[in-house]
């Protein structure tokens, strides 16, 4: 009769993930308190059927946390319940408390609200676990024996009074259709000659094994007599473990083991592997895992380890590896001095020195037909570079790490060649003299003599960069050599190309189909500033429903010619543009610039960088957030923020985050803010100009604590930087440049803005459009007010530098290439050397046959 005295009614709208209400609870309401919960969608009752719930808590001190699991009153109506267990309840005092919602999906949780917990009667008879005493628990069952298990007593004894005795049963008093013995009843003797086991009738019956009776692998090659198998096929391979660690086969499915405490945490669209054994003082690298916790010899949890290269310190002999099941098939753990360029399975079929590949592709020196090395329109050769510098325009050699020059590329003279970037080309004769060079554009013409060039190339883009004449220039990446098939493949009537060829000419064909009809095309932005070069960089946007003093769209960039006087981050400074369509802008006169460096930063080549705009709702308030950076030893950077309340008038120059120095790992490079209007704090993610993106958190007004920062998760290897995070349609979206390679533009979600999910590339660099081609840069996310997704994206091509646009439907709509060559079936577009191989050795044994 206490029921609805005992129980909190409480809704949560996952929609808005807000928890407005304030609980209270006793410490000691032990079984005696609970909280009742109903998820609604939008204030829409949904079935919830097979959705788990749980209550986490933890103390304003992180000292005590806990996942408390609910129980599903009406799950589809949303319903469930969880009476407070001890080890909340014995934490007297505020906590932190979170809805978690784990569904096949993934998991969602609500924002943190209150639990205030009160003195109890007796704090020394709280117990550890969530359980009746002793004295209660027997005194209850003392009550409900006679109730529950009289009426059943009396019921046995009159069935028993039914039984016959020992000895009254004979064979003839069992049925035989109603009666069947098991091999319980039976001798182990007898067992062992029904099994075949026993000396006596062992020899199984003519023609009597069958294929479904074989374990799989029971069968090696040695049972099998040799000229039943094709040398064709079999010769030269062998089945072999590969420098992947990774075993996908071994896996447990359903959610990881937490770097924390090594605890089991469920989620159904997580995995961890098995127990991995590593070396101590040994490096691995990994490409999609995280959340990696070491394990001793014996098996037992030893810590965790972040990054995707990491170290094992003395003591662990295992590690366990988490990464969500959609990639599965793509998860690699190796020693880092031999992680591979692609992708290898745990174990694979290798094959043996007899293959070899020369030009063509030959087995056991044999030319197979159909299948040709060939050098592409692709004239630069990456295998040939000299690194540590490039050949200057004026035909000097320039010592630079992070760089290298192509070998002599033999060129036409008085064709028009085109290059993947601006940097320098250099000309030389058939004696290979140098006569000339041009720099700053990627539309390279041969003047006269010329018989070779020279590239200067960034390190970061060896594996994408293309030299071709200007007519051949493709819309994606092609290797200077690859294997193709030939025309004679699968025009045979006898012989059919295997569903693997089949499946990659398909494919092709169906890309070019899809990629022509989705093709978005950027929009060039003009944008102007007081610096003359009109090349901004770094956009930060906003939309605000309903405006802001007369306009919706608002941009903060920072213009960054490629070539100016005195130097060109001396313009590195905040503009602020604003617009009513997000195409066309105008220049706020005020803000242009924003701030400005003095006389003596500009004589150190000081400079200012990473605008983002922050809009709060709460007070009406535009704040543009930006960095000074001073030429120093450890370059010491400080974050600072100007506001206006009417568009027009901004506040003298505010210290958000005081001077840092890069080697500290707390430096914030392009932050990406959110002001959380219920919790009025300011969520930043940045990167560290280190080991990767961290998070943390700012109060209104308070002091920014650098060593409160925690990493953040993503399923990549690579390292992002110049990063962005919006919140929009229930989700996070990262958008993250890698300045390494590939040189991209990538699409992250996240529910919980600390664990990110690779969605898609949004823009590839060199392929597509001219402004792809050179360097991409910062990229945003917004959605507009015709709910479609807008990308502002970073450009340098050609030498210049500026701010493009896309729009689309959604995230999925985003094709920025328009076609691809269909013409050609690429063996790195779908197939390896080792499906090459199994195919030409399939091909001869039916040719054989």
């Amino acid at each position: 009769m206490l029921n609805n005295f005992r129980t909190t009614q409480l809704t949560w709208d996952k929609a808005t993930k807000n928890i407005y209400e304030k609980l209270k609870a006793n410490a000691s309401d032990q079984n005696g308190r609970k909280l009742a919960v109903q998820i609604v969608n939008d204030g829409v009752v949904e079935n919830l059927s097979g959705v788990t719930l749980s209550l986490y808590w933890e103390t304003r001190d992180k000292s005590h946390d806990g996942l408390d699991a609910f129980t599903a009153i009406d799950a589809s109506k949303g319903e469930f319940e969880i009476y407070y267990t001890t080890g909340m309840l014995s934490n007297v005092g505020k906590l932190n408390a979170a809805l978690v919602l784990v569904d096949s999906v993934g998991r969602v949780v609500s924002d943190l609200f209150e639990i205030t917990v009160t003195r109890g009667i007796d704090d020394a008879a709280i117990e550890s676990e969530n359980s009746f005493t002793a004295l209660t628990q027997a005194l209850i069952d003392a009550s409900n024996l006679e109730t529950n298990y009289a009426p059943r007593l009396n019921d046995l004894t009159a069935q028993l009074q039914q039984k016959a005795t020992k000895g009254e049963i004979g064979l003839a008093d069992f049925d035989k259709n109603k009666t069947q013995f098991d091999q319980t009843w039976i001798s182990d003797s007898l067992r062992e000659m029904i099994a075949g086991t026993a000396a006596i009738n062992a020899v199984p019956a003519d023609n009597s094994i069958t294929t479904n009776k074989l374990a799989n692998g029971a069968i090696t090659t040695d049972k099998i007599s040799p000229d039943k198998l094709s040398p064709s096929v079999l010769q030269g391979i062998k089945k072999t473990k590969s420098v992947n660690l990774f075993n996908k086969n071994t896996v447990i499915k359903g959610g990881f083991y937490q770097g924390s405490n090594g605890a089991w945490l469920v989620n159904g669209a997580w995995l961890s592997s098995d127990f991995i054994p590593v070396v101590a003082g040994s490096t691995y690298t990994t490409n999609l895992g995280s959340n990696i916790t070491q394990w001793d010899t014996n098996k037992a949890f030893a810590g965790s380890l972040s990054g995707t290269t990491f170290t094992i310190p003395e003591g662990t002999a295992y590690i366990r590896v988490a990464a969500q099941v959609t990639n599965l098939d793509l998860i690699m753990v190796t020693l880092s001095s031999q992680y591979p360029s692609q992708y290898v399975p745990f174990d694979r079929y290798a094959f043996g020195a007899d293959f070899e590949v020369l030009e063509g592709v030959k087995i056991n020196g044999q030319n197979i037909g159909g299948v040709e090395l060939i050098t592409t329109q692709n004239l630069f050769d990456k295998s040939a570079v000299k690194t540590g510098g490039y050949y200057e325009s004026d035909g000097s050699w320039r010592t630079f790490g992070g760089w290298c020059s192509s070998d002599f590329i033999p060129v036409v003279e008085g064709k028009v060649y085109k290059r993947s970037d601006t940097y320098a080309t250099t000309f030389w004769d058939v004696n290979k003299n140098f006569i000339g060079g041009s720099y700053n554009t990627n539309i390279v013409p041969t003047p006269k003599g010329t018989a070779f060039v020279k590239a200067a190339v960034p390190l970061s883009v060896l594996d994408v960069f293309m030299l071709t004449l200007e007519k051949e220039y493709p819309d994606y990446y092609i290797p200077h050599k690859r294997y193709v098939f030939s025309t004679e493949w699968g025009t045979s009537d006898s012989i059919e190309l295997s569903p693997k060829v089949k499946q990659v000419t398909e494919k092709t064909v169906q890309l070019e189909t899809a990629y022509s009809a989705k093709y978005v095309e950027p929009i060039r932005l003009d944008l102007k500033d007081f610096s003359g070069y009109n090349q901004p960089y770094h956009p930060s946007v906003l939309y605000i429903a309903g405006g802001f003093n007369g306009y919706k769209y608002w941009m903060a960039s920072s213009p960054l010619p490629t070539v100016a006087q005195p130097y060109p981050e001396r313009y590195e400074v905040p503009v602020v543009h604003k617009s009513n369509d997000g195409i066309n802008w105008e220049v706020v006169t005020s803000a242009n610039p924003l701030d400005d460096l003095t006389a003596a930063e500009i004589a150190n080549t000081d400079y200012m960088s990473d605008p983002h705009l922050v809009y709060r709702p709460d007070t009406s308030t535009l704040e543009v957030w930006y960095r000074l950076t001073r030429r120093a030893t450890d370059e010491p950077t400080t974050v600072f923020r100007k506001t206006t309340t009417d568009g027009a008038t901004w506040s003298a120059r505010e210290t958000m985050i005081p001077e840092t120095v890069r080697s500290s790992g707390h430096i914030v490079q392009s932050p990406a803010i959110l002001w959380d209007n219920v919790r009025k704090v300011y969520r930043l993610w940045y990167y560290n100009s280190k080991d990767g993106v961290y998070y943390n958190e700012m109060l209104d007004g308070g002091t920014y604590t650098p060593t409160n920062q925690e990493k953040v998760a993503f399923d990549s290897s690579l390292i992002y930087h110049h990063i962005d995070v919006n919140y929009f349609n229930g989700e996070y979206h990262f958008i993250g440049y890698h300045a390494g390679t590939p040189q991209n533009i990538t699409h992250f979600t996240s529910t919980d803005g600390m664990n990110f999910a690779k969605k898609k590339e949004l823009i590839v660099t060199g392929t597509g459009h001219p402004l792809y081609s050179g360097m991409l840069y910062r990229s945003v996310s917004i959605l507009d007010e015709n709910n479609k997704i807008r990308i502002y994206f970073s450009f340098n091509t050609n030498g210049n530098r500026g701010i493009g646009l896309l729009i689309a439907n959604s995230f999925d709509d985003f094709h920025t290439v328009k076609s691809i060559d269909s013409n050609k079936v690429l063996l790195n577009s779908g197939m390896t050397l080792e499906d090459l191989a199994t195919e030409v050795a399939r091909l001869r044994s039916l040719i054989e046959s």
